[in-house]
């Protein structure tokens, strides 16, 4: 843990103009810096919890629900999942994030501090919801107690409704599949937990997609498989279908205006995007292959569909 002393500190919520904003994006709470704070200076997070300061390392963000990106222009965001460790839940509805910002320049005694605060409000959670982050899975490892799991760099919480496990990816205890084509890093876990009548098995499993990405001069496609086999058992129907940018939902106005389709065959859901997307963005002058796709891992398209599961 760093030591604060005698650091200037500013105080910012979600209406804060000073480079900072903060927002509700579904399930996450996001934070974005500009470039005129990022650019130059060392980044530390810390989040808040109490009275206590954590400071997330890699490997404690990938445990605890918190990840961060940067752009080609040095813009930076940081994202924290509602069902983080550090995140105070009221009733699985009202979650408040409290985050520290440590800005260090080149001298070393140069460190600015922010505060971040920002309640979000959410409820209209899934019966299952899985959650593929930049740097973990929602699950937990199986044929682990508790500690174990910890000590391995997963975590598993209980709220007023929900069971949650998160891990980070390429474990010892995820293993690859090839579903529809498409390769998916795929978690089990079996969490056995006292309830007032007893004990209770729940048997949950998490499939995120390494790939599925095509491209073309034009066009680049992302396809997800329409059956994931690895979560489902027995007949599905499709009965909801909606994509977004950043968090948030796209109506079918907003995706005409765009370009964008959303559409499906017998094996796949299929995202289509043209090049050149007001949402993406050009590295360099001339657009490569490996660019192109970059550049849709950049859009984190969030793809959303309810199952309808039938017994065999």
């Amino acid at each position: 843990m760093l030591r604060l002393g005698n650091m200037p500190n500013v105080k910012l919520n979600s209406q804060s103009s000073s480079g900072l904003r903060s927002d509700c994006a579904a399930n996450v709470m996001r934070l974005s810096l500009d470039k005129a704070l990022a650019v130059g200076n060392q980044l530390e997070v810390e989040a808040i919890n109490g009275t206590k300061h954590i400071l997330l390392t890699p490997s404690m963000a990938a445990q605890c629900g918190y990840s961060m990106e940067s752009d080609p222009w040095g813009n930076t965001r940081i994202y924290t999942s509602l069902m983080g460790c550090f995140v105070d839940n009221k009733n699985d509805a009202t979650f408040n994030v409290d985050l520290r910002l440590q800005m260090y320049g080149e001298n070393p005694s140069d460190v600015v501090s922010y505060d971040v605060s920002q309640t979000c409000s959410y409820t209209r959670w899934a019966s299952r919801e899985i959650l593929c982050d930049r740097n973990y899975m929602g699950v937990e490892p199986v044929a682990m107690v508790l500690q174990e799991a910890e000590q391995a760099g997963n975590a598993a919480k209980t709220t007023s409704s929900r069971l949650v496990m998160r891990s980070p990816y390429n474990t010892a205890e995820t293993y690859s599949e090839d579903v529809a084509g498409v390769p998916m890093e795929v978690f089990r876990v079996s969490a056995y937990y006292m309830a007032p009548q007893g004990l209770n098995v729940v048997n949950l499993a998490a499939a995120c997609p390494k790939g599925g990405v095509l491209f073309t001069e034009d066009m680049i496609s992302w396809h997800v498989p329409r059956r994931v086999t690895p979560l489902l058992d027995g007949r599905i129907t499709v009965s909801e279908m909606h994509m977004g940018i950043n968090g948030q939902r796209l109506d079918r106005s907003q995706m005409a205006a765009r370009g964008y389709t959303l559409s499906t065959t017998d094996f796949h859901i299929v995202v289509e995007i043209p090049v050149g997307s007001p949402d993406g963005y050009y590295k360099v002058g001339e657009i490569s292959r490996l660019e192109m796709q970059e550049s849709l891992v950049y859009l984190h398209v969030l793809l959303k569909y309810h199952e309808l599961l039938q017994s065999r």
